[in-house]
């Protein structure tokens, strides 16, 4: 979904039942950057699976923002330190150190909540909101029950 109030932004959710930690070095490498990769190796699997999904995501959330959809380049779309919010935490920001795009630094704002335990929604902006640190929590089923009560006003 490609939304925006003052700025684009990207929104990508992606279920943590997903897995991607048991893909071999070729499925990495065509999905991720050697840079991506390299932390990856030294992780358990339960957190290289929520790094890689979320990777994914702000990959998704990057291509949406931009408008330009680049599934057969996805390693050029690098997220770097990707940080992923703590059960029962807060959302994370930024959700990574740094975004290139083909080797160049695209700066970006990133973040990343999760809802439920079981999903993750990442951002990916231009700039980050001004009121930022104010997030709230919201529980998947309150993201899905306020997509219903918005239809049903419609």
């Amino acid at each position: 979904m490609l939304v925006g109030y003052k700025y684009s932004i990207g929104v990508d959710i992606v279920s943590r039942s997903q897995v991607l930690s048991q893909l071999s070095p070729q499925e990495l490498s065509s999905l991720f950057s050697n840079g991506e990769i390299e932390g990856l190796l030294e992780m358990d699997s339960v957190k290289r699976n929520d790094v890689l999904l979320m990777n994914v995501a702000l990959k998704e959330a990057y291509m949406k923002f931009t408008g330009e959809p680049d599934w057969d380049n996805l390693p050029s779309i690098e997220f770097l330190d990707v940080q992923v919010p703590k059960e029962g935490g807060k959302g994370v920001t930024p959700a990574s150190s740094g975004v290139y795009a083909n080797g160049q630094s695209v700066g970006g704002y990133t973040e990343c909540h999760m809802f439920d335990e079981r999903h993750f929604i990442v951002v990916y902006t231009s700039e980050p909101p001004a009121d930022i640190g104010k997030f709230v929590h919201i529980s998947f089923k309150d993201l899905l029950s306020a997509g219903t009560s918005r239809s049903s006003r419609e």
